[in-house]
C-alpha cells in the first residue's frame, strides 16, 4: 500500500512536469536534455536555455544556505552570497529595480527553476530526502533567509513527494516534535510568519482542487 501510494505522488509529479513542459517548451527541451549531462554542464545549457535570467548562479546554492556563508565582496553591498547568487540569477539591477520589481524578477526566476525540478536540497543533517530549499533553510534554522523569501513573495505551497508534505506541513510537524524544548517556540514563530505569508498545509491544498 505505501509502495502504491509514492508511486502516486510520483506520477502526479511525472505529470506536472509534463504539464509546465507544454506551456513552456524550453522545459521540455531542458527535460530532453537533462540525462546527458553533468550539474555544471546543465546550468550552463540553461543559460543559453533562458536568457533573461541567469540560473548558473543558483548553482550549490543548498551549501550556501547551510553554511551561511557572507558575501567577501566588501563592495557588493550583500550581507550573505544568497543574496548575490539570487539577484544576479534573476538579473536584478538594484541601482533601478524597486523593491516591486526585485520581488517579481525573483519570483519569476524562482518559479521556472522549481518546475525544472532543481530548487532542492540533500544533506545528511536534513530529512527530507530532495527537499525544497526553503524545507532545507528552516532545518538550518536559517531565519534571515527564510524572512527574505517571505518578502519576496516566493512560492510556498510546494508538496515534496518524497515526505508529501508542504512546507508549512514540514513545520508543523517540528513544532509537534519539539514539544516542551526550547525549539518548539522557534519552529512556532517560522509557522506563524509562513501561515501569515498564505502557506497552506497538503490537506487545504487539495480541499481548494490545487
Amino acid at each position: 500500500m505505501r509502495q502504491r501510494f509514492f508511486c502516486l505522488i510520483f506520477l502526479l509529479f511525472t505529470t506536472a512536469l509534463i504539464s509546465q513542459a507544454q506551456q513552456d517548451p524550453r522545459i521540455a527541451t531542458y527535460l530532453a536534455a537533462k540525462g546527458t549531462m553533468n550539474y555544471t554542464e546543465l546550468h550552463k545549457y540553461l543559460d543559453k536555455l533562458f536568457p533573461e535570467w541567469q540560473l548558473s548562479k543558483m548553482m550549490n546554492l543548498c551549501t550556501i544556505i547551510s553554511g551561511r556563508m557572507k558575501d567577501n565582496n566588501p563592495e557588493s553591498g550583500y550581507k550573505y552570497l544568497y543574496q548575490r547568487r539570487i539577484y544576479e540569477a534573476a538579473r536584478v539591477d538594484k541601482s533601478t529595480d524597486s523593491k516591486e520589481a526585485i520581488a517579481k524578477k525573483i519570483v519569476s526566476m524562482w518559479t521556472v527553476y522549481e518546475q525544472l525540478n532543481l530548487l532542492k536540497c540533500n544533506s545528511t543533517q536534513f530529512d527530507v530526502m530532495d527537499g525544497s530549499l526553503l524545507k532545507y533553510a528552516i532545518s538550518y534554522k536559517f531565519t534571515e533567509f527564510i524572512d527574505e523569501a517571505i518578502r519576496w513573495k516566493v512560492p510556498l505551497n510546494k508538496i515534496d513527494y518524497t515526505d508529501n508534505r508542504t512546507l508549512l506541513d514540514y513545520v508543523q510537524y517540528h513544532v509537534n516534535r519539539n514539544k516542551g524544548n526550547a525549539l518548539e517556540e522557534l519552529f512556532q514563530i517560522y509557522y506563524e510568519k509562513l501561515r501569515s505569508a498564505g502557506a497552506k498545509h497538503r490537506t487545504e491544498l487539495l480541499s481548494d482542487g490545487k
